[in-house]
């Protein structure tokens, strides 16, 4: 309760206008207004979500280990 993860994809051919940006300040605003903490995740080689994240006041509190598996 009073938190939510921001999660934001861009098809390929609409990427580079701004259109996340626009977005992320839009539902942070949204969140401001609600009293619901937002908070990014985003994997670090993952440049595009990295830049959004910051342009919009988000900053880099920790890094942690994911490990991926799969089944067959």
């Amino acid at each position: 309760a009073g938190q939510c993860g921001v999660g934001i994809e861009t098809i390929e051919a609409y990427q580079g206008r701004g259109l996340a940006t626009a977005a992320a300040h839009a539902f942070v605003a949204y969140c401001r207004e609600q009293n619901i903490t937002a908070h990014w995740d985003s994997w670090q080689a993952n440049t595009p979500s990295v830049v959004v994240a910051q342009k919009v006041g988000f900053r880099h509190l920790l890094d942690y280990s994911v490990h991926l598996g799969f089944l067959s």
